[in-house]
């Protein structure tokens, strides 16, 4: 080994993983969709259940632990965005350190380590989500725990990582399953001496038996075996989409640029132990976000597989680099610095890609929370008897802890049965999660009181103000300059003969106004309207 590179290689890789949490915490930020695990976690908290309304259950979540975890920032009375920064930064700290050890291990080179660590702490998706909110990286420390500890023929410990992992989020199981099964076929995956397969089964029982009691209780509590988000985010996309955001998603990164490390010398160090449960678990991912349809967000689903990935890469560059004779070798050289600079360069420009929210979207909600801290001031403590329906369900009804009918039918078994299609690409279908919306007779029966729609906000001199209700809920959200059939997935479809109800133009205290539409009388709102002088733009016919 080259002294250079090994002489202080625990100081340097602690080094590397310090400037990634730098990094990181640069790019921290908080989607609107974390809101809903933390309102299941309030109400954990609280004694009411894991329930998105009180006395209604119904799992519109996929994170159990995640959510869990939570918990306690409410029973501590802190802020749970910090809190949730908190874990996700210590998950991603135990992700590069675990990463980095298992590429030394596999490819007996120090570099490989430090290579991985390089390579993931400059992805702009994988620092940017290693906060977000969700789980995106508390899950993936847990399964790149279970790989490390299966390596080091920890199996029961391997067992219980694996298990949290998958009770952080049930398709975790794809990635565990190939080296479990490799486990169990090769004794261990760590190269030495044979061990009997019994072992393995025992040790691996340890996981499961968490994981089974888990379901048990979760169909007893909910009576589905499957989150309610399945019935959204299980239709509507087609594998075209997600062939597109996978592709995309290396193209952009410059994964390409790696070609000249598959040399005939780095390939046949791959080891049948130690790289083909890797290869099956980045492989059977890759098949799921294909057959799923990929997501909305920004590359979020790539990221889970994505420190095997470089684990592979950076081994491959070891191997290929040594020497640095070659055409080839000093090719590879040059092509590991480029993709470390495309990535910072993505960092810096932050592009938005079609059919995808960048992470400068995901983060617009801190906005809706302002919104909400003013609806806070304008209601009053009765708004937690006013219900409201809405498409971003996250850090409004969070905020103002006010019943709510989720539009797009995550939280809302019934949406989720019985919504109206939304109307798909007929290539590419709908975006993930986007593929009902709750129908005007289910808005009505579930006693909505503000339909808010899509938060749409105008200015004073916005000439929305002076279009009549039935034009405001026609055009909702984008403005007369969008055909209504493109807009389908903010709003819900009134019915030709149903009754125009007012819309409510509630003053910010920025100086502007936030629409919605009054549907069910309450005296809560009522007060508020004469308190506030919130302008009411009836139908045309009144």
């Amino acid at each position: 080994m080259n002294t250079r590179f090994h002489k202080h290689p625990n100081v340097i890789r602690w080094a590397l993983i310090g400037g990634a949490l730098a990094l990181a915490w640069a790019n921290r930020f908080v989607q609107d969709d974390a809101f809903i695990s933390f309102r299941y976690a309030r109400h954990f908290a609280e004694g009411h259940g894991l329930v998105y309304n009180i006395g209604e259950r119904v799992e519109g979540y996929t994170n159990f632990l995640w959510t869990v975890c939570m918990a306690p920032a409410f029973i501590l009375g802190m802020d749970v965005v910090p809190w949730s920064y908190l874990l996700s930064l210590l998950a991603f700290a135990v992700t590069l350190s675990v990463t980095a050890s298992l590429a030394h291990a596999f490819w007996n080179d120090a570099r490989a380590g430090l290579i991985a660590i390089v390579l993931l702490a400059t992805n702009y998706s994988f620092s940017s989500y290693a906060t977000g909110g969700l789980e995106t990286q508390f899950g993936i420390a847990w399964l790149m725990l279970s790989i490390w500890l299966l390596h080091a023929n920890r199996l029961v410990l391997a067992a219980l990582c694996s298990a949290c992992a998958v009770m952080t989020r049930m398709d975790a199981v794809l990635i565990v399953f190939p080296f479990w099964y490799a486990a169990a076929s090769f004794g261990e995956i760590r190269q030495g001496s044979f061990k009997r397969p019994l072992r393995t089964l025992l040790a691996a029982s340890v996981g499961a038996l968490p994981v089974v009691l888990w379901l048990i209780c979760r169909h007893g509590y909910y009576g589905a075996w499957l989150p309610n988000t399945f019935l959204i985010k299980g239709q509507g996309p087609t594998p075209l989409r997600g062939l597109c955001y996978m592709g995309l998603f290396y193209a952009v990164y410059g994964f390409w640029l790696l070609l000249p490390l598959l040399s005939k010398t780095a390939l046949q160090r791959l080891d049948l132990k130690r790289h083909l449960p890797v290869l099956s678990a980045i492989v059977l991912w890759h098949l799921y976000l294909i057959s799923v349809g990929g997501d909305f967000m920004e590359f979020r689903m790539m990221m889970p597989t994505l420190p095997l990935v470089v684990l592979l890469i950076a081994g491959l560059a070891t191997v290929t680099a040594t020497g640095g004779q070659t055409a080839r070798q000093k090719i590879a050289c040059v092509t590991l610095p480029a993709v470390v600079c495309v990535s910072l360069f993505l960092n810096v420009m932050k592009f938005s890609y079609p059919g995808i929210e960048n992470f400068t979207r995901l983060g617009f909600c801190s906005e809706w929370e302002k919104m909400a801290a003013d609806l806070n001031g304008i209601l009053g403590e009765p708004r937690k008897s006013v219900t409201i329906g809405i498409t971003a369900a996250g850090a409004i009804p969070f905020r103002t802890q006010m019943p709510t009918l989720d539009l797009l039918g995550l939280n809302s078994r019934e949406v989720a049965l019985t919504g109206r299609r939304v109307q798909a690409h007929p290539r590419f279908g709908n975006l993930p999660g986007h593929v009902r919306i709750a129908t005007y007779e289910t808005v009505m029966a579930s006693g909505v009181h503000l339909l808010v729609n899509h938060p749409w906000v105008v200015t004073q001199d916005s000439e929305v103000l002076a279009w009549e209700a039935k034009e405001i809920l026609s055009y909702w959200f984008l403005g007369k300059w969008v055909a209504p059939e493109k807009v389908t997935v903010r709003k819900i479809h009134f019915p030709a003969d149903a009754p125009t109800p007012p819309i409510i133009a509630w003053p910010l205290s920025d100086g502007r106004y936030w629409l919605m539409a009054y549907l069910h009388p309450h005296p809560a709102v009522d007060a508020a309207i004469r308190r506030t002088g919130a302008t009411v733009i009836r139908p045309a016919n009144e």
